[in-house]
């Protein structure tokens, strides 16, 4: 089995290769045109970017409260790699823990329905905020 798994790692791998060579060469010759048809580099290439901005007042506090970290692996369940993970994802209070649902937190830490109960978490978070 881990034959298969490990072949069909390979054979993918190849498949997104040949892709990016293509992908690559199209976006050359694309550049290329582009430049032969004496238009600036600056209008070529055009950059779109979106900003969402939420009002959300508990968000603000949170984001005043995230000075001071809690200790989340204090809570039954959590360890170190599951600390980390709400850290990189901006949990780093028991209040922002408790404001999140078991589905966020799982989304956030990849935790296994046999690991442990995001609700569970959410509960002691409550407790210690």
């Amino acid at each position: 089995m881990f034959k298969k798994i490990f072949y069909f790692g390979l054979g993918l791998a190849s498949l997104l290769y040949e892709n990016f060579d293509e992908l690559a060469r199209a976006g050359e010759a694309r550049y290329n045109e582009l430049l032969n048809a004496n238009q600036p580099v600056e209008e070529i290439v055009e950059v779109e970017t979106a900003v969402s901005v939420e009002e959300d007042t508990e968000a603000v506090d949170d984001a005043s409260e995230n000075a001071v970290e809690d200790d989340l692996t204090a809570i039954n369940g959590i360890g170190p790699t599951f600390a980390k993970r709400l850290r990189e994802a901006g949990v780093t209070t028991y209040r922002a823990l408790a404001a999140l649902t078991g589905e966020q937190i799982i989304e956030i830490t990849h935790v296994a329905a046999w690991q442990a109960d995001p609700n569970e978490w959410i509960a002691e978070a409550k407790t210690r905020a």
